[in-house]
């Protein structure tokens, strides 16, 4: 073989430098490390270019052949094709340098680029398989000088990666006592920070960030530099400095929020919150968290296959612990940003209460049949009106009351007359939407403008009762308290007080009194408060809808909002709401059950599905006032239960039917779904069973996610549901539901208070 001339030496290191360009853009992390990983990148390429102009021909083909074959497409593959027409037309012309370069050109970036596939690290494999014998090849016909050379650059290489490892290996020694204090006073610190203890976890997490600080400044020292170079220590270091870079800055924010933002000390006192106190926790919790986000987008960063275990272990501890307070940390910052402006600290807020009972059903949970007005005004809240809701409706200008947004509101919803009939203006399911309404109706019936509306129903009224302490009422032998206030409200009232205007009257003290003693009294902190409500408010029975979009926003992160699911494309979905027709209390004898079978083609996304709905009415027929079990002169029987009945659906309604017999239902479109509707009349002791055939097509795959909203009702609702993958699928993943044995049919069967998300991943079988 003849050698090759000066000008052929030239171009071949020419196009080793082009080939290293062309590979420094490639997703290859071999470290994990920004710069280290370019470095590397680049003269992995060179090395190999320059091995493949000396090499033979034979493993041109191979690195040519191997690159077309790992590579996934598109423009690298065509590289790879071109490197693969040279080699082999390379096999008709004497050998040359250069062509051999030239392969590895076009070869080396398609490598570079190759998929991943099969357990970690083999597609690295495959790629060292295919270039090592490149430079096998181009090792051995080297000159004798030229491999000493190679062997100087390969004990190099070798010290450095001896020396890395090793320094590393004395840095985590040496900051090992320093890792364990900070992890300990750490994990104590959350802990207290949870528990409310503000002044022990201050000084437990500033401790942790003096610890987690000094680990983190000898894990980051310049001489721990080398191992930085080193592919697989590399990844070891940089974890462990973010690991307690990171640590540091959440223990060193947490301690600064903890001692200056103790929010055991943000109570509401007679009546009134310290502004003041509320804002000087806005910036503490905002930092943390900031530093919060910004510790799980850095661990997401570092977090590798390559991770030894223990490495690899406390970073996904650190990690889901980050990912579990996250959430939390965003809530508190939000809500300490909005809670000023919602207790008025930056002027006078009204808010409209309406006062509900599921005795009598309406779409959001119950029939409206007192209200109250409450004012805030720097963090003093006052009620100041209050009264029935026949009141609003008898003011002035009655006729002439107009509604004119939201258009689903009005196009569903404007035959019930909200205007004139203000009792009726839950019907929607979605609170936003009624206190849309609400916020124009109000002033039109003499009230202020309002900045937002409260829902409170007798349980809910009986998780404040917890706060007030027993309210007497007049005319009840029996004072309301936080284990009997929901019972009477619901139930034993409509007894006991059988004249509709003792009734008034009582729900109106029971309402009015109530909140006057939230309004004047003491409450304790925030913990106190969200273990309290927070069952309330997730099962719908306390809401609360802003005007502004920022408080609305923290409301529905609070899940507070009474907002109705919002339609997805990729999601199934069903709802059922009942709107009592008869003007009675008897939805307290009603019970319903929903079965809900879905056969689902993961591959297609398509759905046939059926609800079986049971309307079951327990009510008497005689024996119970008429405000109970009459119809308000509607002629019907006794103990009937007459109700609209709505189903929210994404998908078609392709047949129905009532109790067997084919009964067509009104099609309405309505927040993001079709809602289909009938009158049903159930008869005391019976039951209606109503059937639902429908069909669609999801944008999901082999991911099915399904979403119930569930409408607040006396007697929570029997949710049956089953969903079958065609065949040929079987379901390997689910969260809510439960998997049959064979997998070929996922079910729940529960009876949930609020709404509810499930999901099942199928494949193949």
């Amino acid at each position: 073989m003849r050698r090759a001339t000066v000008m052929e030496r030239r171009f071949v290191w020419a196009v080793a430098l082009l080939a290293g360009v062309a590979s420094v853009g490639s997703s290859v992390h071999p470290t994990g490390v920004g710069f280290p990983d370019v470095l590397l990148r680049f003269g992995f390429a060179v090395v190999v270019t320059l091995a493949a102009g000396r090499s033979r021909r034979s493993t041109w083909l191979v690195l040519a052949g191997g690159a077309a074959v790992l590579n996934p497409g598109g423009i690298w593959m065509a590289s790879a094709l071109v490197a693969l027409a040279v080699a082999v037309a390379s096999t008709f012309f004497d050998r040359r340098k250069y062509l051999g370069a030239v392969v590895a050109l076009f070869a080396v970036p398609a490598l570079m680029r190759a998929d991943t596939f099969g357990f970690t690290g083999a597609s690295a494999l495959c790629v060292w398989a295919v270039v090592l014998p490149v430079l096998v090849s181009g090792y051995r016909v080297a000159s004798r000088r030229s491999r000493q050379q190679m062997q100087q650059v390969a004990m190099v290489l070798f010290l450095v990666v001896l020396g890395g490892s090793l320094l590393l290996g004395l840095a985590v020694m040496l900051s090992w006592g320093d890792l364990q204090a900070g992890s300990k006073s750490a994990e104590s610190g959350l802990a207290s920070l949870r528990s409310g203890q503000g002044p022990e976890a201050a000084v437990e997490l500033s401790d942790a960030a003096d610890s987690l600080g000094s680990a983190h400044d000898t894990l980051d020292a310049w001489w721990v530099a080398p191992a930085r170079l080193v592919p697989l220590v590399a990844q070891q270091a940089e974890a462990m400095k973010v690991l307690t870079g990171q640590g540091q800055e959440i223990a060193s924010v947490g301690s600064a929020a903890a001692s200056k933002a103790d929010y055991r000390k943000l109570r509401y006192d007679a009546g009134q919150v310290d502004i003041d106190r509320l804002r000087a926790l806005q910036d503490p919790l905002a930092d943390t968290s900031a530093a919060i986000d910004r510790a799980a987008g850095q661990f997401a960063e570092v977090s590798s296959p390559w991770l030894v275990g223990p490495v690899a272990a406390q970073l996904a501890r650190v990690s889901d612990e980050v990912d579990r307070i996250a959430p939390q940390a965003e809530l508190a910052a939000a809500g300490a940003s909005v809670a000023p402006g919602l207790l008025g600290g930056d002027g006078t807020r009204h808010y409209f209460v309406a006062f509900t009972t599921e005795a009598e059903s309406r779409g959001l949970n119950g029939f409206m049949g007192n209200w109250a007005e409450l004012t805030a005004e720097n963090g003093k809240l006052t009620l100041s009106r209050s009264g029935r809701v026949a009141e609003l409706n008898e003011a002035p200008g009655g006729d002439q009351r107009v509604v004119t947004a939201p258009d689903d509101y009005r196009v569903n919803y404007d035959r019930f007359k909200p205007g004139t009939h203000l009792q009726d203006v839950t019907v929607s399911p979605d609170l936003p939407s009624v206190a849309q309404v609400i916020g124009e109706l109000y002033p039109q019936m003499g009230g202020e403008a309002i900045d937002g509306v409260i829902v409170v129903d007798p349980y809910g009224l009986q998780a404040l009762l917890n706060f007030t302490g027993p309210i007497s009422v007049d005319g009840s032998p029996e004072s309301l308290t936080a284990d009997n206030a929901a019972d009477i409200l619901v139930r034993r009232q409509y007894v006991e007080f059988a004249n509709r205007g003792e009734r008034a009257d009582f729900l109106d003290q029971a309402s009015r009194k109530t909140f006057e003693k939230l309004t004047a009294g003491d409450i304790p902190g925030p913990e106190r408060i969200g273990s309290v409500l927070g069952p309330a408010v997730q099962d719908g029975h306390l809401m609360f809808s802003a005007a502004r979009p920022d408080e609305e926003a923290f409301l529905t992160q609070l899940g507070a909002s009474g907002a109705f699911p919002r339609a997805e494309p990729d999601r199934d979905f069903f709802a059922l709401t009942s709107q009592n027709s008869a003007n009675n209390k008897i939805d307290v004898f009603l019970h319903r059950t929903v079965r809900y079978e879905a056969t689902y083609d993961p591959g297609s996304g398509r759905i046939a599905s059926q609800a079986t709905i049971t309307l079951r009415n327990d009510a008497p027929a005689s024996g119970l006032p008429a405000a109970v079990i009459g119809s308000n002169d509607r002629g019907l029987p006794p103990g009937t239960n007459r109700l609209l009945l709505s189903f929210y659906t994404p998908l078609d309604l392709v047949d129905s039917q009532v109790d067997g017999t084919h009964e067509g239902f009104e099609s309405q479109t309505e927040l993001g779904y079709r809602v289909y509707r009938r009158y049903i009349g159930i008869p005391a002791g019976g039951t209606v069973t109503v059937n639902l055939d429908l069909s669609g097509t999801l944008d999901s795959g082999s991911d099915y996610q399904l979403s119930v909203g569930v409408q607040p009702m006396v007697n929570a609702d029997t949710l049956d549901i089953a969903v079958h993958p065609t065949d040929g699928w079987v379901a390997v993943d689910s969260s809510v539901f439960h998997p049959d044995v064979d997998r070929r049919r996922v079910s729940l069967l529960m009876q949930p208070g609020h709404d509810i998300d499930a999901s099942a991943r199928f494949r193949p079988r």
